[in-house]
């Protein structure tokens, strides 16, 4: 029973920031100063004192591959999917479809339900899933529907006599396009530095490669910062929810809730019948591959399309689905 409370103070958490929000006591856009809080303190803490509770072994790097893939493999296939849909949809489902929130979510729910010493097994997937999170997918898609990763959609779109939403064509000049691509991969490179979580990922690995593990004494120190991550992370959750408006966003809010269980069944089952660890690590694994949407979808979606609320609707939805199958999931296998 007691382990049943905590799944549920974190789902009360999301409420709270709701509330909040709803009832005037916060600002309605206070969850980017949260954000913030989050991804340049408490998460890079929560990450880092992981390392200090129990140093990982090499072979656990494999894991971390599984992440990338994990994370990766909804790209092209929502690409080829969404073909014939708006290029705003398909953006939408694209970055809210891919990519996990391992590090704000499942980092919480799998130390209330393994402890801090079972949440490194997360750590080392949400390796691979930031690469991905951080800027690639963001970049992947940007690529692949011919828009500019670092400027508003609105600035690579136009609208014809119709309304229809149409990209502008790039130029042909070959100096114009190699130029266009530098600008998106500096983008991409500045968004993976801008990243303090990615960037504690890649110290992390590098000394793990090297053999040296991070000294108890920061763990100690980082530990009151890295326990606030949970509470943070949910009310920020809560904070960003937003109803749909109209039915047209309720479909596609739906829509990108159903790609995301269908590539979460393929990998859960990936992770339970293939990874070559034992039972516990696996179901760790597993029940990663739940994770809701990204929060860097969220954040790449406010900025791109203007419409952090619905991304919010879409993170919080799923938020509440991934965290009720995960308990269950961990009293049943």
């Amino acid at each position: 029973m007691n382990m049943l409370l905590q799944p549920i103070a974190l789902l009360s958490a999301i409420a709270v920031g709701y509330w909040l929000k709803h009832t005037g006591r916060v600002p309605a856009n206070s969850y980017k100063a949260l954000q913030k809080v989050i991804f340049d303190f408490t998460l890079p803490a929560a990450i880092i004192y992981s390392f200090t509770i129990r140093h990982p072994e090499k072979n656990m790097l494999l894991i971390s591959v599984f992440g990338f893939i994990c994370a990766v493999l909804p790209l092209p296939v929502l690409f080829l999917a969404t073909r014939k849909r708006p290029v705003n949809e398909r953006f939408f489902l694209m970055l809210n479809g891919s990519g996990m929130n391992v590090g704000n979510f499942t980092f919480p729910v799998v130390q209330a339900l393994w402890g801090t010493s079972g949440m490194l097994t997360s750590v080392m997937y949400d390796i691979g899933n930031c690469l991905v999170v951080a800027a690639t997918s963001n970049s992947v898609a940007s690529m692949l529907l011919k828009i500019r990763p670092d400027k508003p959609l609105s600035e690579s779109t136009y609208r014809d006599e119709n309304g229809t939403l149409h990209v502008r064509v790039s130029s042909k000049d070959p100096d114009a396009r190699r130029l266009e691509r530098r600008a998106n991969i500096r983008a991409m490179l500045l968004s993976y530095w801008r990243s303090l979580s990615f960037v504690v990922y890649i110290i992390l690995v590098i000394m793990l490669l090297a053999g040296v593990r991070v000294p108890q004494p920061v763990g100690t120190f980082l530990k009151p910062i890295a326990d606030g991550n949970s509470l943070c992370s949910m009310v920020m959750i809560g904070l960003m929810m937003e109803l749909p408006t109209n039915a047209e966003q309720v479909k596609l809010v739906l829509q990108a809730f159903s790609w995301r269980m269908l590539f979460a069944i393929i990998c859960f089952s990936a992770a339970w019948f293939l990874l070559p660890f034992d039972p516990v690590t696996r179901k760790i694994v597993a029940v990663t591959t739940l994770s809701p949407a990204s929060i860097f979808g969220t954040y790449f979606t406010d900025r791109m399309l203007g419409d952090a609320k619905l991304a919010g609707f879409q993170l919080t939805l799923t938020s509440f689905f991934s965290l009720i199958v995960m308990t269950v999931i961990y009293f049943v296998l």
